[in-house]
């Protein structure tokens, strides 16, 4: 037997074994799967052994596994897309999003049209503007988020370029030595459909806005009462004597505050 034929022999043996992963992934009998795709690997390295290996990897969310098995595959061959695609999905599963988008990005510039990819990317920009926004509400201490004036100087340093909803804020000074100054956020039904549209197209509202906002949220939490009165209704139908509804008051505490 020549080396040639030796060789087709190995790589037969290899797609058999591999096959046979495949049947088992079907079948959701993932650890079968990747007995078979390491008993290929071991006769035939191949990108796409390690490549299902990977899937079956996901499936069992051993998602560095993965991510391991992902990258051996691209090794092989660097144009095997669907090694870029699993490892993009096992960068997501372990919060790696820039990672996860980045592979991602790179499948789309070659297979546009890939139904699975365009939804992980989509996915991801989601995660993404939402880790952003939550960023753009971090401030440096607890008396800077509610300051007027800390929210008055933020709208004088409102990015010219900004093209979104205007939210209208107006300074509101105090009557005496006592009272602190207020502000006076004017939010509409139009500025919140406009925001969600903005969301929606994935830009993000200014940090004055979020502030101005903020500020509004804490002063109506504030202005709750602490303590508040329910009624609970019952009734005993089994007796006569109770026919009426008896209604028992309790005081419950309804204190709300922000938590940062």
């Amino acid at each position: 037997m020549t080396v040639t034929d030796q060789q087709t022999q190995k790589q037969q043996e290899a797609d058999a074994l591999k096959v046979k992963g495949n049947e088992q992934l079907k079948l959701n009998n993932f650890e079968k799967a990747i007995d078979f795709y390491t008993k290929a690997i071991e006769i035939q390295p191949n990108a796409i052994y390690y490549s299902n290996r990977a899937q079956a990897n996901i499936k069992l969310e051993n998602y560095g596994l993965a991510i391991n098995d992902a990258n051996e595959s691209i090794k092989l061959n660097k144009d095997y897309l669907k090694a870029y695609y699993r490892r993009a999905v096992a960068y997501s599963a372990i919060l790696e999003y820039k990672k996860s988008l980045n592979d991602a990005n790179l499948v789309l510039a070659r297979a546009p049209k890939d139904k699975g990819c365009l939804s992980l990317k989509k996915e991801l920009v989601k995660i993404m503007n939402q880790l952003k926004f939550e960023k753009a509400i971090e401030m440096e201490d607890d008396k800077s988020r509610f300051n007027v004036d800390a929210v008055m100087e933020s709208y004088s340093d409102l990015d010219v370029s900004y093209k979104g909803p205007e939210l209208k804020v107006t300074k509101i000074p105090a009557k005496s030595k006592e009272e602190q100054d207020g502000l006076d956020v004017e939010i509409t039904r139009d500025y919140i459909d406009s925001m969600i549209k903005l969301f929606k197209d994935g830009h993000k509202i200014p940090k004055a806005h979020v502030m101005a906002i903020l500020y509004k949220a804490n002063q109506l939490f504030v202005n709750e009462s602490s303590m508040v009165e329910i009624g609970l209704s019952r009734s005993k139908t089994s007796d006569k004597e109770y026919q009426d509804e008896e209604v028992e008051k309790i005081t419950v505490c309804a204190h709300l505050s922000l938590q940062w």
